[in-house]
């Protein structure tokens, strides 16, 4: 890889760092596992570079990537998977993301949304996501069933994603 492709790959992992995360997030995942994966599939994606299409998404591309390795990991640590359907709408949402121009709109948007989530929701987002618990932990927190647990963690990111998709359609306007 030439310097300057390293400099464009470099400026690519800058704009699109933060969605990435935002996108392990959105597959469950804790901020420790999160970042391991982002970082695994970056590492993945400079090391498959010479493959990557520069007509296509930057983001898409990695995105599957770490939707693969997601898969991976979950299977290998016996861990509950998204649905299918669950991740196809996650991917839809991403995508309609990269289209925005500016890269802090949806982070902006979710600060917005998340005060104006249920506080039952907010207290299950708040510490499977913000204090990084595991679902277990969140679970025996909230004095609550794993399955409800991931139920309501389900149910948030369901409204968040679509009070997203509104704010940010309606600041476009």
């Amino acid at each position: 890889m030439t310097a300057s492709e390293t400099a464009h790959f470099e400026r690519l992992v800058h704009r699109y760092h933060r969605s990435l995360m935002a996108y392990a997030f959105g597959l469950g995942l804790g901020a420790a596992h999160a970042e391991d994966l982002v970082q695994d599939a970056l590492v993945i994606a400079f090391s498959r570079w010479q493959t990557f299409d520069r007509e296509g998404s930057f983001g898409a591309w990695v995105r599957g990537i770490i939707r693969n390795k997601y898969r991976e990991w979950a299977r290998a640590q016996h861990r509950h998977q998204l649905a299918a359907e669950e991740i196809q709408n996650l991917d839809a949402e991403h995508v309609t993301w990269d289209r925005i121009g500016d890269p802090d709109a949806p982070f902006h948007a979710l600060r917005v949304c998340l005060e104006r989530l249920p506080g039952h929701l907010r207290a299950v987002v708040d510490l499977f996501y913000m204090k990084q618990l595991s679902g277990a932990e969140t679970a025996q927190r909230l004095d609550q069933s794993e399955a409800n647990t991931r139920k309501r963690l389900q149910r948030a990111r369901d409204r968040l994603a679509k009070c997203i998709g509104v704010t940010l359609t309606s600041e476009e306007a």
